[in-house]
């Protein structure tokens, strides 16, 4: 009996130890728990960064009776590098928890300090990336801090690279100053905010300037606070890598490849000058047209006939020409009558005829446009209108010699965008108050009849130089209307009487005139 006893014992011995041992364990880890004040874990995730091989970014969030923090941390597989961010990492912590100690009995449960390291990536080349560790952390008041922690690393040589390799652009202090003001000045809420003193004062007394690298751009970072007083976080100053040429050594400059910058920056300055150049030529050829207008303004002021309210007159004109046929029968009849009148022509026509369109100018009578084609520009674009209005003056311009001043839309049609595009171009629209509807009834009694009997003074007749019942026509309207006290005078010489820039529209719909 004794021995079974005996047995028993070592048995329960030997169940209720490894009890006891998880119980002591259990003990240990919540006292170790509770001696860091509770803490829990929130969150803990790794992510990918596809730009470059082997680097993560480790994330974990976490929370005890007196903080919460928020840490995300990159690691690259070099020992070296790692351990240098880790270090800053692991520091700033001890810094932070170190502080919250010391202030514990500030917070409860619903106010905590808290923690924050972020790390933004930035791709430089495809064997250098900067980390860029934002840092922030509020215990209270008097500890509220934002700053900046970089880190510029060489994968491809596996090393951090110091401020010695940029150490002749950071020592020029007075191009420094220069590159960071014209960068802020691009930011023109921000330049107004920057103390001036306190930025030299930065740039020229601070040991270690915090600085980055991107694809295009040196970054320099600075605290908050410490340029400016009314800015709520740390500031970044971008200046183009193009600056650093010269400036930095050789072998980095070459990794970043600083002469291509250069090359494009030369070319866009090269492009910048083409197109200021272009402008002010422009600007020039603008302002020489307007003096050329205002000369033929006052050239044609001197020339206009002096029109007497209560005399009759009549401004004939032709539309379409000119025409090799019909256009010098209508310039012989109108010189044997010593009548004047305006030509509204097509540019295509006058391009294809420019000896009959010269010779309309050489007898003195008023040439004006058409446009080319005689398209109805109430139906076209608005660049097809500014098209068949400018090409129709040049084609006109060119075969004359003496340019359109005034221009009537095919068919009479007209809306608000040939209205806009002939003031643009400085020619008033014209249309008529008389139609002969020669296009529609070809004969000459109906011609004359359709003139004679809506005749009145100051009339505006609409005919046509390129049908020939109209030219049969003419010797008899010119001799009957001169009988009746009519003067023959331009479009031009009539607007004296309307005082308008204008004259019409009178008839406009588009079954009036072919």
């Amino acid at each position: 009996m004794s021995i079974r006893k005996l047995n028993w014992n070592k048995v329960i011995i030997v169940l209720v130890m490894p009890i006891l041992l998880i119980i002591l364990t259990v003990n240990t880890v919540t006292t170790a728990v509770s001696n860091k004040d509770s803490e829990k874990i929130i969150e803990q995730n790794v992510t990918d960064i596809a730009a470059y091989k082997d680097l993560i970014l480790i994330h974990n969030q976490k929370e005890t009776d007196y903080f919460t923090s928020s840490i995300t941390s990159p690691k690259i597989d070099r020992d070296i590098i790692d351990k240098e961010i880790d270090k800053w990492i692991s520091t700033k912590e001890k810094e932070f928890e170190k502080k919250v100690k010391k202030n514990k009995n500030e917070f409860n449960d619903d106010f905590k300090a808290n923690l924050d390291i972020n790390t933004e990536v930035l791709e430089v080349t495809d064997d250098i990336v900067t980390f860029v560790l934002n840092h922030s952390e509020f215990i209270n008041d008097e500890n509220d801090h934002n700053t900046i922690k970089t880190f510029v690393v060489d994968l491809n040589e596996s090393e951090i690279i110091e401020s010695d390799k940029i150490n002749k652009l950071l020592n020029n202090k007075e191009l420094l100053y220069k590159l960071v003001d014209d960068s802020l000045k691009k930011e023109q809420n921000i330049y107004s905010l920057i103390d001036h003193d306190k930025l030299k004062k930065s740039l020229n007394t601070k040991k270690d300037l915090t600085w980055s690298l991107n694809q295009t751009d040196f970054r320099l970072h600075f605290d908050k606070g410490e340029i400016e007083s009314d800015i709520q976080e740390a500031l970044t100053v971008n200046i183009p890598l193009v600056n650093l040429d010269g400036n930095i050594d050789e072998q980095l400059a070459e990794k970043l490849n600083i002469k291509e910058f250069v090359r494009i920056e030369k070319e866009k300055e090269e492009e910048y000058l083409k197109e200021a150049k272009r402008i002010k030529e422009e600007e020039k050829r603008k302002y020489e047209e307007k003096m050329l207008e205002e000369k033929e303004q006052k050239e044609r002021a001197k020339n206009l006939k002096p029109l007497d309210n209560q005399e009759k007159y009549v401004a004939l004109t032709f539309d379409d020409g000119p025409n090799p046929n019909v256009t010098p029968r209508v310039l012989k009849y109108l010189d044997e009558y010593d009548a004047v009148a305006t030509f509204y022509m097509l540019g295509s026509q006058a391009k294809k005829y420019p000896k009959t369109a010269r010779a309309v100018a050489n007898q003195g009578h008023e040439i004006a446009s058409h446009s080319v084609t005689h398209a109805d520009l109430s139906n076209v674009s608005s660049s097809k209108v500014h098209t068949e209005m400018t090409d129709s003056t040049t084609l006109i311009e060119q075969a004359t010699g003496v340019k359109p001043r005034t221009f009537r839309p095919p068919y009479g049609a007209i809306n608000q965008n040939v209205i806009n595009k002939a003031r643009d171009i400085n020619q008033p629209l014209i249309l008529w108050s008389v139609d002969s509807l020669d296009w529609k009834h070809p004969n000459v009694n109906s011609v004359y009849s359709k003139v004679m009997n809506n005749m009145h003074s100051g009339a505006i007749v609409l005919m046509h130089d390129i049908h020939p019942t109209t030219a049969d026509a003419l010797p008899s309207i010119l001799k009957d209307l001169k009988n009746k006290g009519y003067k023959f005078v331009t479009v031009t010489d009539l607007l004296q009487l309307t005082g308008n820039e204008d004259i019409g529209p009178y008839n406009s719909k588009k079954s009036n005139k072919k």
